[in-house]
């Protein structure tokens, strides 16, 4: 989290402050997010994590989910 607030460039507290209006907020889970049993599998994890870290990856599932979207259309 450390990380994240420097990331971003705010203190813990404003992140924490950020994420618990967002929880608030949010429609969360939806059908679309991650199970319990994901979010356990190690090799999933360590995925989610890098895609977090790699700007590289980040692009290219934001190019992937564009294509999904534009080929329901």
């Amino acid at each position: 989290m450390e990380r994240r607030a420097a990331r971003l460039g705010v203190t813990l507290d404003q992140l924490r402050e950020y994420d618990r209006k967002a929880l608030r907020e949010s429609d969360y889970p939806t059908a679309d997010c991650l199970g319990e049993h994901e979010i356990s599998d190690a090799r999933l994890r360590k995925m989610i994590l890098h895609v977090l870290e790699c700007p590289m990856c980040a692009a290219l599932l934001d190019v992937a989910e564009q294509d999904a979207k534009a080929s329901k259309m």
